[in-house]
């Protein structure tokens, strides 16, 4: 249902949906929202990103979905998408002994001790809340106690997605170390490598399954960014130390 939009109704009191199929003439890209509704004039717009020149395809960008939500919404993946995300779970094991303190850490976060996260695609894969997930989960007591009960509690939860200020060299090491493995163990639920995606011959492959390889090669590329990105946080501390 791509072309409903959100508008507002004619008394202004709530926003219905309206369609508009023009705008889905225009193919995606990466850029910024550039369609609104105009109250004055009573109309949709739509403004170019950009300085299009004469025979030129025009684009917009969708807005910032990942690519798992352009597949289901929108029927295509976009290998260019600087918004794609990939979700993982991650939780405290019930047999870990610190598991209750871990968790009331974790609710003063506003997060529960079982959550599902999204690994970003680009430079920065790991978010804030992410972050601050791994660093809890890997906490020893004293560490705990000192975000739970410790005089300056609220100061040092409140900097536990800061990657410039970490809890420990140990703490920090662990944590780039778990999401390591973890995501080498995502990456072998993979019967192929991306490398080998890439090689393949697309024109033997149906409609579908050139979307299946491309969803797939995506969510490999950020696992593997991921996976880099651990290594060199890894890295980085070793030569600290």
């Amino acid at each position: 249902m791509t072309r409903q939009n959100q508008i507002p109704s004619s008394n202004g009191n709530q926003m219905i949906n309206a369609l508009i199929p023009f705008w889905d003439m225009c193919n995606h890209c990466n850029g910024q929202l550039s369609t609104d509704f105009d109250l004055v004039e009573n109309c949709g717009k739509c403004y170019a990103m950009v300085n299009f020149q004469k025979g030129e395809q025009i684009f917009i960008f969708y807005g910032p979905r990942s690519n798992s939500e352009l597949l289901i919404h929108n029927g295509f993946v976009y290998m260019e998408n600087l918004f794609d995300t990939l979700t993982i779970k991650l939780g405290i094991s019930k047999s870990d002994p610190l598991y209750a303190l871990k968790s009331e850490v974790l609710a003063r976060l506003s997060m529960l001790p079982s959550k599902s996260f999204q690994l970003n695609a680009g430079s920065k894969p790991v978010s804030r809340e992410l972050l601050s997930f791994l660093r809890v989960i890997c906490m020893n007591q004293e560490n705990l106690q000192e975000r739970f009960t410790g005089e300056n509690a609220a100061d040092l939860l409140s900097q536990m997605g800061n990657e410039e200020v970490i809890v420990s060299q140990e703490n920090e090491m662990k944590v780039w170390q778990f999401i390591a493995t973890r995501v080498q163990l995502l990456l072998k639920t993979y019967t192929t490598s991306l490398e080998t995606d890439e090689h393949l011959d697309n024109n033997e492959l149906s409609e579908r399954a050139k979307l299946s390889l491309q969803m797939v090669m995506c969510e490999k590329r950020i696992l593997n960014s991921t996976l880099d990105y651990a290594k060199s946080k890894k890295l980085s501390l070793s030569t600290a130390e």
